[in-house]
């Protein structure tokens, strides 16, 4: 019986120990934005900075009804467009982590999952 147990709480350490490993929550999401020239809806002349960047994305999902969003990452791995429109996408995916119950307001907002 002690051996059920203690294979029963091993297995429970593991399932628990990987998600924290991955650095997933299980009650969160990972959504990504290619990031525009000028057109993203958190954009201003004075954001010119990953933290200023963050700062306002952050603003605008709670603006949104969006609560506990984390940035976790810019990544150069987007389609750069060759253009100089404000709607062109730089190469940069801002990834964006939100509860799961924000999924559908993510993809209305025109965040894809990642």
């Amino acid at each position: 019986m002690a051996k059920l147990r203690f294979l029963i709480l091993l297995g429970f350490l593991l399932t628990f120990s990987q998600s924290c490993i991955n650095g997933l929550n299980p009650n969160y999401i990972e959504f990504y934005w290619e990031q525009t020239g000028c057109a993203d809806p958190w954009a201003g002349e004075s954001i010119n900075s990953e933290a200023k960047i963050s700062e306002a994305l952050v603003a605008y999902l709670k603006d949104e009804g969006i609560r506990g969003a984390k940035v976790k990452d810019f990544k150069s791995d987007g389609v750069e467009a060759v253009c100089l429109a404000c709607t062109c996408t730089t190469g940069v995916k801002i990834y964006v982590e939100v509860p799961k119950t924000s999924k559908n307001k993510m993809l209305e907002l025109g965040f894809k999952e990642a």
